[in-house]
């Protein structure tokens, strides 16, 4: 599991890793999740993500994008048995 790119590849590749072990996605759908970014105040956020009540984000700056983005980084996985490619960065998976 890896990813290219910025200073997002860790929030990137945890949310992933979070999506495996603890929510029991397979391996395509933990990376095709929507994904947030935390940077500083500002709290970015793919579609679809559920975000706690305002009250608890009063000093976080919300950035909503409207699909899912490059932005987020592009994680790429195999396994013994499946690979998946980022559609984020237009990636595929291929095993032979």
């Amino acid at each position: 599991l890896g990813s290219g790119g910025s200073n997002r590849i860790r929030s990137a590749n945890v949310q992933v890793i979070l999506n495996l072990l603890l929510k029991k996605m397979s391996l395509a759908n933990a990376i095709t999740a929507p994904r947030i970014h935390l940077e500083g105040n500002v709290l970015f956020h793919e579609p679809d993500v559920l975000l706690p009540e305002k009250k608890y984000l009063n000093k976080i700056k919300i950035n909503s994008f409207n699909k899912k983005n490059l932005f987020f980084g592009g994680v790429n996985a195999v396994s013994s048995y499946e690979a998946v490619g980022d559609e984020r960065r237009g990636g595929i998976g291929i095993i032979k």
